[in-house]
């Protein structure tokens, strides 16, 4: 919708829940940060609902404003907590790249495609 700014969903699995997906725009005329409030209400629906831990999902050592492109990312979700826990690494099995390949070049092509109709 067009009047919508910004949106974060969560999932819950009995005694723990994580961050799935945000998203925010920012307007020149609101220099009010959109996510913090919503994560914070995410993370009390999920004490609310029963779970005991709340996974913000991964971070990166790197900060704002340095090379890392999700260094911002990782800094906002530092901020709702002093302690890091690492719990697993995230993995991309290719079995056969050849095909990985193609299937990224065609959706890309696909989205450039939508893009243009859409213009």
């Amino acid at each position: 919708p067009e009047g919508l700014l910004s949106f974060a969903w969560g999932c819950h699995h009995g005694d723990h829940a994580h961050y799935a997906t945000a998203a925010s725009t920012r307007r020149t005329d609101l220099r009010i940060p959109m996510m913090y409030p919503l994560a914070w209400e995410l993370i009390l629906w999920a004490r609310r609902n029963g779970a005991r831990t709340f996974d913000f999902g991964g971070i990166t050592m790197g900060r704002a404003g340095g090379d890392d492109p999700l260094g911002g990312i990782s800094d906002f979700k530092r901020r709702f907590t002093d302690r890091m826990v690492a719990v697993g690494e995230e993995w991309v099995f290719e079995p056969s790249p050849w095909r990985a390949r193609a299937a990224r070049w065609a959706s890309a092509a696909m989205r450039r495609a939508l893009h243009r109709a859409a213009a």
